[in-house]
């Protein structure tokens, strides 16, 4: 019979704890080239999307999917992306920057 992982459970201690990465055969993969970045009070979502050309000069952004985190893990996330960046660099140059895509207002 297979042992299913245990949860992690909330410890005051800060130590290092070893997480043993299991892949998911079912998860889903998916190219996207916009992120919005939202945050309240209790969490840090973010939205992937897909954005396209929908008829010359109207674009449209398809949200695939919706991450939220704590804050606290949207720092190490942080962390994580600048240390790849930096390696990415290293290694391939600097990187491009593109222009920012203006969002719709809510009004």
């Amino acid at each position: 019979m297979d042992e299913q992982p245990k949860p992690a459970q909330f410890s005051q201690d800060t130590a290092i704890r070893r997480v043993e990465r299991v892949p998911d055969q079912n998860r889903v993969a998916f190219y996207s080239n916009n992120a919005l970045v939202l945050g309240t009070q209790w969490d840090i979502q973010m939205y992937f999307s897909l954005v396209h050309e929908t008829e010359p000069g109207k674009f449209l952004a398809v949200e695939k999917v919706l991450v939220i985190m704590t804050p606290e893990h949207a720092t190490k996330l942080v962390s994580a992306l600048k240390k790849t960046i930096e390696g990415y660099e290293a290694s391939q140059g600097a990187i491009r920057d593109i222009k920012n895509i203006e969002q719709p207002s809510d009004s």
